[in-house]
């Protein structure tokens, strides 16, 4: 179910238009079996994406070293105690490894962009981040939702919650800004965090981010609450819009079906 967090924020407006662009074949998956395909972090193709900032790791390895002194100074441990590796990059790769993410663009309008992008022969899909919200009240998935935060990685005077894996399924470097990002993300098992990142060596780590797959599908979503429109990608011939017609009749889904606006003819209005 979603779960509202502190640490994510909701749009400012969140009955304004989000945009997922797909591929037609993704779309015809998503209606055939009721869900919502959610990307692994590491398939996205940003080797920084989710990382923290370089301020964020010098602030969790000061907390560990005035950790080791407290514990030290109580006498929890004497000054001879072997202290695990302090490797704060190895346990967000890890956090990466374990997040899932659907990604959406917030926009009152289509973009160019983002057809070219992610859907240039496809379509696009429109909600709110209200419907979103709300459309993952009944799955049995913990969700988070929110707007991606944009920051410079390399700033050491940005500092945020060291240790944390919830934000690193919000956080990207500024030259992807313009994408605008509404996501859903979610942690698909926890349990290999406590095992796993803390000790295991780089190595290690990058063996545990093959073994995870590159995408789930989210079963159950409420699509006919989610999907408020389709849109046909701008250049495509008439006999495409007809197909994705079909199919959302064979799938009953009952939504409008909208031509971009992008190919209309400024010398017919």
């Amino acid at each position: 179910m979603y779960k509202e967090d502190w640490r994510v924020s909701a749009p400012e407006n969140p009955d304004m238009p989000i945009w997922r662009y797909i591929d037609f074949a993704k779309f015809v998956d998503m209606l055939d079996r009721g869900a919502l395909h959610f990307s692994n972090m590491n398939a996205l193709g940003d080797p920084f994406e989710g990382l923290p900032s370089e301020g964020t790791i010098e602030e969790h390895r000061e907390r560990s070293r005035q950790a080791r002194e407290e514990a030290i100074a109580s006498g929890v441990v004497d000054s001879d105690f072997q202290w695990p590796p302090d490797d704060p990059w190895s346990n967000y790769q890890v956090f990466r490894a374990l997040t899932y993410v659907t990604c959406w663009h917030l926009n009152e309008y289509e973009s160019m962009a983002m057809w070219r992008l992610y859907s240039r022969d496809g379509i696009a899909i429109t909600s709110t981040f209200s419907k979103l919200i709300a459309s993952l009240q009944v799955v049995p998935e913990q969700v988070f939702a929110g707007q991606v935060v944009y920051r410079d990685r390399r700033d050491r005077s940005h500092v945020e919650y060291p240790g944390d894996a919830i934000t690193v399924g919000f956080r990207k470097g500024m030259s992807y800004d313009h994408e605008r990002e509404i996501r859903a993300s979610f942690l698909r098992d926890t349990s290999p965090v406590e095992d796993v990142s803390p000790v295991r060596a780089i190595a290690d780590v990058g063996e545990f981010e093959r073994t995870q797959e590159k995408g789930v599908n989210i079963e159950r979503i409420d699509l006919d609450l989610l999907i408020d429109a389709v849109y046909v990608a701008p250049g495509r011939p008439p006999w495409f819009g007809e197909l994705v017609q079909r199919v959302m009749r064979t799938y009953e889904l009952d939504k409008p079906l909208e031509i971009s606006d992008l190919d209309e003819r400024p010398d017919l209005t």
